[in-house]
């Protein structure tokens, strides 16, 4: 596997010594987007050699640095603990030289490469990026992700956009300078607005002096218009309409859905798209290549003594084997190399299976079940609503994190499992999930939907019905009980609920309707309790659509509405202005939440109101 970069923090808006390309300098550096400043001839420059649109670049990155998401550029350090890598030398040569013609050329602005789940697509989008870096000609890069939901919010789309523009030319420092101190909230405005205001009339000023620039976008099928909160066709449109003008070309990476297929072809978008179906490549060979690499490694690493090992039949055997799906490769290569295994008896294994990704996922789950406890934390993993860094993982489950690793020990090739504590556990590749939820591929490695979200509401009641003292800090996993037991629930109404279900539910609702003020303020903003109160909207709404008989559920339910729908923005708002207030007097934190539910306890009891 080529070797990783180690990417940098931010690069201060100073110009060094460096290269020029017209009136584009640039500086080396392995950034998100290198560090590229653009002086115009002539800028007064201010004290210690810095140009005002330096000064003003410098401003707006502070400015957006709170707004923008910080884990789905290419080079981001979530992706990097992840396992991302760009396409070994000697492979999908070809395709890459199509896509580089592309860019240079005089075709459509917009490219969809779309294939099948585990093709290597993130790959080819990944090695791009890195290549247009070097060349200082990438604009952007962003990274979907289905089981990272952080990388949904497109709140955060367009202030990432503009503020890796910025750092690329600090000359539209100004520009952008001026949008905010017109419209401090231009961040909570629609999206189109954004676009237009923060990347659209800024770019105006220098597009012409631009080099061509390309914006990378993988990952649009895993893209959830639940999560995202603006229909993926609407975010197509609105970021292609907004530089169609300009001097970029969008590359986007999927896989070949139908809807996205539809988004393209439909007239509104107003841009031809070039396709490039990975399909149409040979791909074989390339597995081949990489398997050679990087099997080869494993045979040093783990100092085997067998030569040739494997031989070039052997090889070819398992790129066939791969159906040209490159994620069967990456996957082998984890599975043969793991630690404290036969790597010569798990090759051979692999040899002799069927073909294709679903055969090497069964074996590799095969080995990994032989700890008792792996399938019941693999179902938990996979269908929490959010993840969980593995200390609050932990938590929420009342394990150590020692056990965790030691249930997990065997699924190290198709899981990761961060070195440290703090971060999450997740697949190496969304393929996995699709396997695990569709029974006639996965067979007794089925995970069903139901018994997870079961286990993962009962597990989210027993700790709020354990929280009794509201005058101390929850921890995470507490968090996330409050926040999701309503939506693990949903999945519950429509199958098969026991009577133990039923008593949970009731015991459930009496305790939030009996103490709903203070275990409001679990959920620490005005934002999450209102989340909150629409998830519950959809448990009642399920529970009118069920066959069973539901009238308890409904009716607790709506008297905890009723209950909180007025008073809950009077709660955090008194809340949160509190404890702004105790700042100014020094008081901290766990004494004023203290003051504030006493007050709230008492002021609502009595049925009154603040003002």
């Amino acid at each position: 596997m080529p070797p990783r970069r180690t990417h940098n923090a931010n690069p201060p808006l100073s110009t060094p010594p460096g290269n020029y390309y017209e009136n584009i300098r640039v500086d080396g550096g392995q950034n998100h987007l290198g560090d590229a400043y653009y002086v115009p001839y002539g800028t007064e420059t201010t004290r210690g050699g810095e140009t005002n649109d330096q000064e003003d670049a410098r401003y707006v990155l502070n400015k957006l640095e709170p707004y923008i998401n910080k884990n789905a550029s290419y080079n981001s350090y979530e992706r990097e603990q992840q396992g991302t890598s760009i396409c070994q030398p000697g492979t999908r040569g070809r395709i890459l030289a199509k896509i580089e013609e592309w860019i240079t050329g005089e075709g459509p602005p917009v490219l969809w490469l779309y294939g099948p789940a585990g093709a290597g697509k993130s790959t080819i989008a990944q090695t791009i990026a890195e290549q247009c870096d070097d060349r200082k000609n990438l604009a952007f890069s962003y990274f979907f992700s289905r089981k990272n939901a952080n990388r949904n919010d497109l709140t955060k789309f367009m202030p990432t956009f503009a503020y890796e523009l910025v750092r690329t030319l600090p000359s539209l420092g100004t520009s952008v300078r001026e949008v905010i101190r017109r419209d401090p909230s231009i961040f909570g405005r629609r999206l189109e607005l954004q676009a237009n205001t923060l990347i659209v009339e800024p770019l105006k000023a220098v597009s012409e002096q631009m080099p061509r620039m390309v914006i990378v976008i993988d990952g649009l099928d895993e893209y959830s218009d639940d999560t995202g909160t603006l229909p993926l066709k609407n975010f197509i449109h609105v970021l292609v309409e907004a530089i169609k003008d300009m001097p970029f070309r969008i590359f986007f990476v999927s896989r070949p859905e139908s809807y996205i297929n539809a988004i393209f072809k439909h007239p509104q978008l107003r841009v031809k798209t070039m396709e490039l179906p990975l399909h149409d490549w040979e791909t074989t060979r390339d597995v081949f290549n990489y398997l050679r690499t990087e099997l080869s490694r494993v045979r040093k690493d783990r100092q085997i003594q067998v030569f040739p090992w494997p031989s070039e039949d052997d090889l070819w055997t398992l790129a066939k084997k791969s159906e040209g799906i490159f994620i069967y490769a990456s996957t082998l290569v984890k599975f043969v190399g793991a630690r404290n295994c036969n790597s010569i008896k798990r090759l051979q294994e692999a040899m002799e299976s069927h073909n294709g990704l679903d055969s090497l996922f069964t074996q590799v789950l095969d080995s990994a079940k032989e700890h008792p406890d792996f399938l019941f934390l693999l179902g938990i993993i996979m269908f929490l609503r959010e993840p969980l860094k593995l200390w609050q993982l932990a938590l929420f489950l009342k394990w150590s994190t020692h056990d965790i690793r030691a249930a997990l020990e065997g699924s190290l090739s198709i899981l990761y499992v961060p070195e440290g504590d703090d971060d999450v556990i997740c697949p190496y590749h969304a393929s996995l999930q699709d396997f695990l939820n569709d029974l006639g591929r996965s067979g007794s490695h089925f995970l069903d939907p139901a018994t997870n979200h079961k286990t993962l509401f009962h597990t989210s009641v027993r700790l709020i019905l354990e929280d009794t003292d509201f005058f101390t800090e929850s921890g995470q996993g507490v968090y996330y009980a409050y926040r999701n037991w309503c939506y693990h629930l949903c999945s519950l109404i429509n199958v098969n609920i026991t009577s133990v279900d039923r008593t949970t539910i009731v015991a459930l609702m009496e305790e939030l309707n009996r103490n709903w003020c203070a275990r409001l303020a679990r959920l620490k903003s005005h934002e999450k309790v209102k989340s909150w109160l629409v998830d519950l909207e959809g448990v009642i709404a399920c529970a009118k659509r069920g066959e069973n008989d539901f009238e308890d559920l409904i009716k607790m339910g709506q008297e905890l509405q009723e209950n909180v729908h007025v008073r809950a923005s009077i709660i955090m708002k008194v809340y949160l202005q509190s404890i702004s207030s105790s700042l100014e007097i020094c008081m901290s934190k766990h004494i004023m939440q203290k003051l504030v539910l006493i007050i709230t306890f008492h002021v609502w009891k009595d049925g009154k109101h603040f003002t």
